[in-house]
Formats: C-alpha cells, sequence, structure tokens
C-alpha cells in the first residue's frame, strides 16, 4: 500500500547516499558565474527538442489512467509500469550510445521511437495494445535526455558545461505542460482525449525539427 511506497521512497535514496559518501569532496570553484545569455546560446537548441518531447511524456503520466477511464478499461497501472520500466531498461542498455555515435543521432532517433508510442496509444483499440506501446514511449524517451543533453555540452566551453546541464533540465519542466490531473478529467468529461493526444504529436514533431 502507500505506507510501503512511502517506505521505500525514504529508504532507497538512503542507499545511493552509502555509495557516493566515500567520494572525495570536490573543492568549490571561486569564478563567477557564466552569463545567462552565453549559456542560454549554447543550449536553447538541444534545449527546445528536450522540452518539446518531455510533452508526450508528461501527456501520458497526466492522462493515460484517464484514457482507460474513458474508454472502460482496467488496469492502467500496467501502462505506468511499463512506461517506467523500459525507461529504465534503455538507459541500462543504451547509455553509451550518444557518446559512441553521436547525441543528435540518439536524440532523433529516440524522439521518432517516442512519438511512434504515442500516436499508437492514441490509436489502440485493447489496452494490451496500449500496455506494450506505452514501453515502447518510454524506452524512446528513455535516450532523449541523454542525446541532447551530450550535444548541449558539446557546444558548450569546458568551464560552462556544469551551468548547461542545469539550464537542460530545467526544459524538461515543459513536460508538465499538459496539466494536472483535474484538468485532465475535466478533458475527459468534455471527450477531448484525442485532441491531447494530437497535440501531444504535434510538440513530438517540433522536437524533431531542432535536430
Amino acid at each position: 500500500g502507500f505506507t510501503a511506497i512511502a517506505l521505500a521512497t525514504g529508504l532507497i535514496p538512503l542507499l545511493a547516499y552509502t555509495v557516493v559518501r566515500p567520494i572525495a569532496a570536490v573543492e568549490a570553484s571561486t569564478r563567477s558565474s557564466p552569463p545567462f545569455m552565453r549559456v542560454a546560446g549554447a543550449v536553447w537548441l538541444p534545449g527546445m527538442g528536450m522540452a518539446f518531447s518531455s510533452v508526450g511524456f508528461g501527456a501520458i503520466t497526466t492522462f493515460i489512467t484517464l484514457l482507460f477511464a474513458e474508454r472502460g478499461w482496467g488496469q492502467a497501472w500496467i501502462a505506468l509500469t511499463a512506461l517506467s520500466v523500459m525507461f529504465f531498461v534503455s538507459r541500462l542498455l543504451f547509455g553509451h550510445l550518444p557518446d559512441r555515435i553521436g547525441g543528435p543521432k540518439v536524440a532523433l532517433v529516440s524522439v521518432l521511437i517516442e512519438a511512434t508510442g504515442v500516436m499508437l496509444i492514441w490509436l489502440a483499440t485493447s489496452p494490451v495494445v496500449v500496455f506494450v506501446w506505452a514501453g515502447v514511449t518510454g524506452l524512446g524517451y528513455s535516450m532523449v535526455y541523454p542525446g541532447f543533453g551530450v550535444e548541449a555540452v558539446r557546444r558548450a566551453p569546458p568551464s560552462e558545461r556544469g551551468a548547461v546541464q542545469e539550464a537542460l533540465l530545467e526544459d524538461r519542466s515543459l513536460r508538465g505542460i499538459p496539466g494536472s490531473r483535474r484538468d485532465a478529467g475535466d478533458a475527459v468529461g468534455e471527450r477531448r482525449m484525442p485532441l491531447l493526444e494530437a497535440f501531444g504529436l504535434c510538440v513530438l514533431r517540433a522536437a524533431v525539427e531542432t535536430l
């Protein structure tokens, strides 16, 4: 139940702490922060691609349970689990690819995989199909950030790469655009789910245009 989830959420980070605790501290830099516009100039194009691609992921995590409710299906949790598990597996198996073959190539393929998953969730006629394509969406989205991130860091001077990574993480906040679950419930009540899914696909198309 929720108690077990709360305990796991609190205790698992402690395991990570035991791993990083022996690492020696790095001396803080005394240099001033780089100018904002210089960082923005290095990150804006990969950042826009990252932000746009995050909308598709955000649309699924926000609306997938309501899609199941609208269509009278059960076990929406399986779709969210498939999304999360494939996200994790993809990072484990393919995390080295951006450094090996280049960030833009990985990001392009990843966004196309994510868009395919979102489109086929939209067209699905059974929950099993949604489970499969939710996993495919997680597989694609997992490598979007590493792909765009490697390209953003490559464009930045060595002294500004930390700031660029921080800025790129901020771009991921666009995945909150689809809205709250309360807004999503209103959308279901008004039968606008197909429009929301189409919006997600259009935004993913914009992400491809940044590459």
